[in-house]
This record gives structure tokens, C-alpha cells and sequence, in this order.
């Protein structure tokens, strides 16, 4: 359960990426688009995307104080801090390693520890 509520930030960043790229690439077609009832029907999508994308920014920041909730209940700040950087902040293990000073090996087997620690806090 832990893990899940961990990895739906970085999931919904992903998602919230990716309708980014879409809404650019229709704003791009706006200026190619050769008839004005074309136009328009660009100009619904631009403005539904742009709608679902501040709808899911909404749901992100909520997501995100939960996550950065669930984390603060950890007592070790090594596990803290491999947390937030691999679920808040979307670090690659590599950029872990070069910033913390551990290898991945290490800070993978703090993730795992952490989210140990969360499941037995949740339990108790």
C-alpha cells in the first residue's frame, strides 16, 4: 500500500508530462490548420487539455502533501531523504548515488527498508 501511495506522484508528474506535450503539439497544429471550422474544433481540444491538465495539477498537489506526510512519519533521515528524492523530487538512482554519496545498491536497500518502516507504522 505504501509503495502505491509513493509511486502515484511520480505517476500522475508523468501523466500531467505528457498531456504538457500533447497541449504544445496542438498549439503547434493551430497555425497549419487550413480551414476555420478545423480551427475551431483545435481551439475545443486545446481548451479541454488545458482543463484537464489544471484539474490533475489540482489532484498532484494534494497528492504530493500526502506523500511528503506519509514520508515525514519516518524516524531515519537517510530513509527520508531516499524518499523524497526518488518520489517527490523523481530522482534517477544514479543522480541518488552522485548526490547522497551511496551506491544505487545501498540506497535501493534504504527504499526498502523505508517502506518497511511505513508498512509497520501503518500497522500499528
Amino acid at each position: 500500500m505504501e509503495l502505491e501511495r509513493l509511486t502515484e506522484y511520480r505517476d500522475r508528474r508523468e501523466y500531467i508530462a505528457a498531456l504538457r506535450e500533447e497541449l504544445e503539439q496542438l498549439r503547434d497544429m493551430r497555425e497549419h490548420v487550413p480551414l476555420k471550422c478545423d480551427l475551431q474544433t483545435l481551439v475545443v481540444k486545446i481548451c479541454a487539455l488545458e482543463e484537464e491538465i489544471a484539474y490533475e495539477l489540482t489532484e498532484l498537489v494534494e497528492i504530493e502533501r500526502n506523500v511528503r506526510n506519509l514520508i515525514s512519519t519516518l524516524d531515519d533521515p537517510t530513509e527520508k531523504a531516499v524518499l523524497t528524492r526518488r518520489y517527490i523530487l523523481c530522482e534517477t538512482w544514479g543522480a541518488m548515488s552522485l548526490a547522497m554519496h551511496y551506491s544505487q545498491r545501498t540506497l535501493m536497500q534504504y527504499r526498502v527498508k523505508a517502506i518497511k518502516h511505513l508498512a509497520e507504522k501503518e500497522c500499528s
